[in-house]
C-alpha cells in the first residue's frame, strides 16, 4: 500500500508542457498547431497522451491537474496569452 507521500509526479517533457500552457490558454487544437508548426493530428495526439499520462478527464481537468501537479505554475499564467 502506498501512502500519499510516495506518490510520483509524472515526468512531462518541455514540449508537453509547453502543449499544455497553451490548452490552459485556451487555444484550439488547430491554433496549437500553427503556434508549434505542427499538424492538428500531432496536437491532438500530443494532448491525449499527456492527459493519459496524468490522469486528466478532458482539457479543464488537464488543466486544473497541471497546475496541482506543477506542470503549470499561476506565475507562468500571467504571461499567458487571452
Amino acid at each position: 500500500m502506498t501512502g500519499y507521500g510516495s506518490y510520483r509526479k509524472p515526468v512531462v517533457t518541455p514540449w508537453e508542457a509547453r502543449i499544455v500552457g497553451l490548452v490552459a490558454a485556451g487555444l484550439r487544437d488547430e491554433d496549437i498547431a500553427a503556434q508549434l508548426e505542427t499538424t492538428v493530428r500531432t496536437v491532438s495526439t500530443q494532448i491525449a497522451r499527456i492527459k493519459a499520462k496524468v490522469g486528466a478527464l478532458n482539457r479543464a481537468n488537464l488543466v486544473k491537474v497541471a497546475y496541482e501537479i506543477g506542470i503549470l505554475d499561476l506565475a507562468d499564467s500571467a504571461s499567458l496569452p487571452v
